[in-house]
């Protein structure tokens, strides 16, 4: 997705900051200082700074962020400023918002969702057409036995750009698995038995060719009758699961985070 620079000199919140956000599909570089940070930010050119405040002396992070805003190469990156400065001893020199050259702040410890989420605000939008462009060339395949959704399914998906394939069968998914490839699937829990989404997964994560295709596991089970027996998320072998009725929006948002971190994952290995 992103090409994200962290500025820590903590070791620890470097490491589990880096796992955060390749979970989410982003590629990470690191840098412990503010001179370093300047120095990967000129060669490698990061989407996006995470930049801590208090590093090889007080404030280096805020001298780094001014020296940014006078580079005319780096002062369009947008910088998110992390810190544990307002509850330090030094917390009455830091400067009020006004004078911060920086997009957003978060404060130290950092919540995982609330990271993402300021990320997702900062990043900058991709120019009109490139979503349906990178859609263009991705595949969905519907694999669900009520032609009600596979419908539903098809028109919001065809809409953004996506190459739509379905299947009333599991039989008939997995097929056109092997034969297509597709980029994500999208894949009903109750079809011709229950639980026999269960069964495709458990194929789809068996098959050398097959198991690295991102699957979302979708169903009503948990507003039906059998939500009881449903196996907790450490016994699913899925990306994600989404629980009908399903929000348009949210579907297609669920789809491209996938893709996009298949893609990154992709360029990584290769």
């Amino acid at each position: 997705m992103a090409k994200i620079l962290v500025v820590d000199d903590d070791p620890d919140f470097a490491e589990i900051t880096r796992m955060i956000l390749e979970t989410d599909g982003h590629q990470i570089i690191g840098a412990a200082n503010g001179e370093q940070a300047l120095s990967k930010m000129r060669q490698d050119k990061p989407d996006l700074v995470l930049l801590d405040v208090m590093m090889s002396y007080v404030l280096d992070g805020l001298d780094v962020s001014k020296e940014m805003q006078t580079d005319h190469e780096l002062r369009s990156i947008p910088i998110i400023m992390v810190s544990s400065i307002a509850s330090s001893p030094y917390a009455e020199m830091f400067p009020t918002d006004e004078y911060l050259s920086v997009n957003a702040w978060i404060s130290k410890p950092v919540q995982p969702d609330n990271l993402l989420k300021k990320i997702r605000q900062c990043l900058p939008k991709p120019a009109a057409g490139e979503d349906k462009a990178a859609a263009s060339r991705a595949t969905v395949l519907v694999i669900d036995d009520d032609p009600d959704f596979i419908e539903f399914a098809r028109i919001i998906l065809k809409s953004e750009g996506y190459e739509v394939l379905t299947a009333e069968r599991s039989d008939k998914g997995l097929a056109l698995m092997r034969q297509e490839r597709p980029s994500v699937v999208l894949l009903d829990m109750l079809m011709s038995y229950t639980f026999d989404g269960l069964n495709v997964i458990r194929e789809i994560r068996n098959d050398p060719q097959l198991k690295e295709i991102p699957l979302i596991l979708i169903s009503a089970i948990l507003t039906g009758k059998e939500p009881d027996v449903f196996p907790d998320n450490e016994r699913l072998s899925t990306d994600l699961f989404m629980s009908k009725p399903i929000d348009p929006d949210d579907l297609l948002k669920r789809v491209d985070e996938l893709i996009s971190q298949q893609v990154c994952r992709l360029k990584t290995e290769g």
